[in-house]
């Protein structure tokens, strides 16, 4: 491609200035002398929001509330415009939905003939909105242009059979403005009836034969209904790749001049001189206006001849364009895209010229390639090119162009995906620090529950009398052990659900649950720091409470945590109520805790549920705890589906009224089944509490009872004596875990053998991975006896 001689002296045609108007994406608006608008082009109309027909006559800074920066005011703008003739900057301007634009303007004053400045013209673009050509941009300057000779225009989509009209259409038919939309839809209804079938037959030519369309009519005007004039119809049709019509653009030209006898005729030629001599005068204006955007637009508008690889046209000099002075252009001058073209973008720009040779009339191309500038960078250019001439046989000779600097978008988008990856790199190091959480909080629920196992496990099996019969007082001592352990090891699990619970992995077990008992054994647990702290402890309960179907143990962690919270901020001598009542038209249990402690100031109400939160420091260091309590209570409330709600005030105690429904789905839990003496359980265990001997609780149920401590020991007694049911610790020694399940699942012998896996730990997907290697059940320890009786006695199908 080579520079064309003498470039900037080209004067653009009128049907260049038209290609060229049709693609600006710029808002083109022009005022009088007192600043008030005379022209809104459809730019403006899509940039600011405001439809022309609500803004002509209104003064131009004033609608969009103009604000020059950075430090230019608008007398300083006025005062550049009348010395020099120009101005161009940055402004703030606000739209029509109340959205701040930032604009870049310029300005530039209009003359009339006589050179007196009667007006500005301006051209506004918002600042980094890519440059774009569009087809209403066009079909608003040819009606502008039909506007100054008088003719109507009107456009036919054919394929959606859809009719629009000019509004200097809509005046030479002198229909009323409130009937314009019906006019849209009626427009063959005021053909003369003795016109029509000329009129229907010419338009037919033209679509099937592309013949032109050139028809004399008389249509009906006005309010009249006898009143007919004489129009001429021009259009032109634009076909699609099967030859089908798809859109027609056309003229409406009044012709009542030939009616006339010869007397008006030569009246009528003296007023048809002065309207052309006034025509002129709008063309040379129009042209005029043409020009003042091709130097007002920052872009480079261009035409080029594929053939001879040399722009025709060009707004500006490219090589100015790109910031090159005058000697660095005569050296330039004949080879700028050889010389300046990136070395990756070379062969892409030829290939897209040589493609340019190939496309349709009606189709936009957009292309991007690189060019030094003048500080020796690297220029994005963003074009958008569509043929402009063709040679008679049909090919493509020059093509149009608009290329826009996209340097800053480009280096924008570098930062955005070198700050995505940055963030994509912080991800990665949260995600890892989770896992590591997950993996800690498994490992300290392992140490901390293995223990509390054995605890409750011979606790429970005690009190079922396994090791012998006892007295009442053994009994209650052993209730109070078991209470003790399992309230321990809920203390233990309070930071582990507030974990499951804000990941959304805490499961519930619903069962019929005794209020009674519940109430029982939480005032059982908390009466005696009740004792100490000299504090009266009362439960008052209605008697017409029904069954109520829940997880029991999740409503003893809230009530629990409710009365403990009551008892550590109410001073000695106060008193902690719990109540409990039935609400039937809710079809709701509430739980009371009222204090009468030291209360809870309004504005701090809504820190009482955050986690690890007091709501002031100084108790912190009076009344010790983690905070997690309160946040724990409210969000296995909401989990449960109830509410909960608080009553307070300074020295007034405190009122907690927790809501829950009576009717959640119940798990219907069957009596433990009796056992079949004889059938072998292998129980793999490194801790304690299974002891070999005829008297543990699964060898007083009947079974044959095999212990081993490690994961070794465990696969060679499988193999040398398959057992009916394996009972498997995750966590043994040597081999453990979805290993061992594997290595046992791989002897033919023990495929089908039911395995239970037990584990202390609490990581996400630990089950999803043992049941995938082979796997019967999946059990969290601490596990109830009853519940482990009843899952081997389902496996085994006693």
């Amino acid at each position: 491609m080579r520079m064309g001689r003498n470039n900037n002296s080209m004067k653009p045609s009128p049907e260049l200035a038209l290609h060229i108007l049709a693609h600006m994406p710029d808002a083109l608006i022009t005022t009088d002398a007192q600043g008030c608008i005379t022209s809104w082009n459809p730019a403006a109309e899509r940039i600011y929001g405001w439809p022309a027909r609500d803004v002509l006559g209104a003064e131009l800074e004033v609608l969009l509330e103009t604000d020059f920066f950075p430090l230019q005011g608008h007398e300083h703008v006025r005062s550049q415009l009348r010395s020099q003739g120009w101005w161009r900057g940055y402004v703030l301007q606000v739209a029509h939905n109340g959205t701040l634009l930032r604009i870049h303007s310029t300005a530039s004053l209009l003359h009339d003939a006589s050179g007196v400045a009667c007006g500005t013209m301006v051209l506004n673009r918002i600042v980094a909105d890519g440059a774009h050509l569009s087809a209403q941009t066009i079909e608003a300057l040819v009606e502008g242009l039909m506007i100054t000779s008088g003719d109507g225009l009107w456009k036919w989509d054919v394929t959606n059979n859809w009719l629009r009209f000019s509004s200097q259409m809509q005046e030479l038919l002198a229909y009323p403005s409130e009937k314009r939309l019906e006019l849209n839809q009626s427009m063959m209804q005021l053909i003369h009836p003795d016109d029509f079938d000329r009129l229907a037959q010419s338009l037919n030519q033209h679509l099937e034969q592309h013949q032109p369309l050139h028809c004399e009519v008389r249509m009906h005007v006005g309010s009249n209904q006898d009143c007919y004039r004489w129009f001429l119809i021009r259009g032109q049709a634009r076909w699609d790749a099967q030859g089908y019509p798809t859109t027609m653009i056309g003229t409406l030209t009044a012709i009542d001049y030939l009616q006339l006898n010869h007397a008006e005729l030569e009246d009528y030629n003296r007023n048809l001189e002065a309207r052309a001599a006034e025509n002129s005068s709008k063309l040379q204006y129009s042209l005029q206006l043409v020009a003042s955007i091709n130097a007002a637009t920052p872009d480079f508008l261009y035409t080029y001849n594929l053939a001879e690889r040399r722009f025709v046209y060009t707004n500006r000099s490219l090589l100015s364009f790109l910031g090159y002075d005058g000697g660095q252009t005569e050296v330039l001058t004949g080879q700028v895209l050889t010389a300046l073209t990136h070395h990756d973008d070379v062969i892409k720009l030829q290939e897209h010229l040589d493609s340019m040779s190939a496309i349709a009339d009606d189709l936009i191309v957009e292309f991007e390639y690189r060019l030094r500038n003048a500080q020796n960078q690297w220029c994005w250019l963003y074009c958008r090119e569509l043929v402009f001439q063709r040679s008679a046989d049909g090919q493509v000779m020059v093509i149009l162009g608009v290329a826009s600097d996209i340097t800053v978008r480009k280096q924008t988008e570098a930062d955005l995906r070198h700050a995505y990856n940055d963030l994509s790199a912080a991800n990665a190091q949260l995600a890892r620090a989770n896992r590591l959480k997950d993996e800690f909080l498994a490992n300290m629920s392992h140490e901390l529950r293995t223990p509390l196992n054995a605890i409750i496990g011979r606790t429970e099996s005690l009190r079922e009398g396994l090791y012998g019969t006892l007295d009442p007082s053994q009994h209650t001592a052993l209730a109070t052990i078991e209470e003790s352990g399992r309230h321990l090891l809920e203390l233990i699990t309070d930071i582990l659900d507030l974990s499951k619970i804000e990941a959304d992995r805490l499961y519930f077990e619903i069962q019929q649950v005794s209020i009674p008992d519940l109430c029982d054994a939480c005032q059982r647990l908390v009466s005696l720091t009740a004792e100490q702290r000299n504090l009266t402890l009362s439960v008052s309960l209605d008697p017409q409470l029904p069954a109520v179907y829940s997880d029991g143990r999740r409503l003893r962690q809230i009530l629990l945590n409710l009365l403990a919270n009551a008892i550590k901020f109410t001073p000695a001598g106060g008193e902690v109520t719990l109540a409990v009542t039935w609400q039937p038209t809710e079809e709701q249990i509430h739980f009371q805790v009222e204090d009468s402690g030291i209360g809870i100031a309004a504005d701090k109400i809504d820190q009482l549920f955050q986690p690890f939160v007091q709501i002031d420091s100084g108790l912190q260091r009076q009344f010790p705890g983690t905070g997690l309590g309160l946040a724990l209570v409210a969000r296995l409330v909401e989990r449960l589906g109830g509410s909960i709600r608080v009553r307070s005030a300074p020295g007034e105690g405190s009122c907690f009224n927790v809501a829950l429904p009576a009717t959640n789905s119940a798990a219907q839990h069957s009596a433990t089944p009796a056992p079949r003496n004889g059938l072998r359980i292998l129980l793999a265990d490194n801790h304690a509490a299974y002891p070999a001997n005829p008297d543990h609780e699964l060898s007083a149920l009947g079974y044959q009872v095999r212990l081993v401590h490690d994961g070794e020991e465990c696969l060679r007694a499988a193999l040398a004596n398959p057992p009916d049911l394996i009972v498997l610790d995750l966590q043994l020694r040597r081999l453990a875990g979805v290993a061992l399940i594997q290595r046992l699942r791989a002897s033919p012998e023990l495929a089908a053998v039911p395995l239970i896996a037990l584990t202390a730990l609490d990581r996400p997907h630990d089950e999803a991975l043992c049941r995938a290697a082979g796997a019967s059940a999946y059990l969290h320890k601490p596990v109830a006896p009853h519940i482990l009786h009843q899952l081997i006695a389902r496996m085994l199908h006693l």
